[in-house]
């Protein structure tokens, strides 16, 4: 934000404002950037539910059948 101050009291209007609206931009894609980081760790936190919930579940039908023979 320090850099942002020395350029915003020493920049003309035109060149504060393209400043600001790169900076905005820029802090929008990080923004976006770890959002979708964020979702990408919850898709495969799930996945893994699911995968343990899918082995659990066929272990619990092999030993089903076996109990039954």
């Amino acid at each position: 934000m320090i850099g942002f101050a020395v350029i915003d009291t020493a920049a003309e209007e035109p060149v504060r404002e393209r400043f600001l609206f790169a900076f905005l931009a820029f802090e929008q894609v990080r923004f976006i950037t770890l959002a979708g980081r964020a979702i990408d760790k919850a898709v495969q936190h799930i996945r893994g539910l699911s995968e343990q919930s899918s082995t659990v579940a066929t272990e619990r039908r092999d030993r089903d059948r076996h109990d039954c023979k």
